[in-house]
């Protein structure tokens, strides 16, 4: 992960009005089209939290129980959990 990639301020508010305005569905019973759509929610709320946005980091730990990823989807989303974890270990090994 690139830890030099950030989101502008306008990119994370985009990011976090979205979350803030989703109607929420389980993957089960979602289109393959929405699942592909909040994954990459889920992607961008990570590269926010990355850029130093608490509020997107709290909104990442609660995609998980909004959007109940399973299978490969599951995996995709503990695969960017620890990619935040692992930027984290890293700003605090930099201070």
């Amino acid at each position: 992960m690139n830890l030099k990639i950030k989101y502008s301020q306008s990119q994370i508010d985009q990011s976090l009005r979205e979350y803030k305005s989703t109607h929420w569905k389980s993957q089960n019973e979602a289109s393959a089209e929405y699942t592909e759509e909040k994954m990459e929610l889920g992607n961008r709320l990570l590269i926010a939290a990355v850029s130093g946005s608490e509020q997107a980091e709290l909104y990442f730990k609660e995609f998980d129980s909004k959007f109940k990823p399973d299978g490969a989807y599951a995996e995709w989303y503990q695969q960017m959990a620890h990619m935040l974890e692992f930027s984290k270990e890293q700003k605090n090994k930099s201070r």
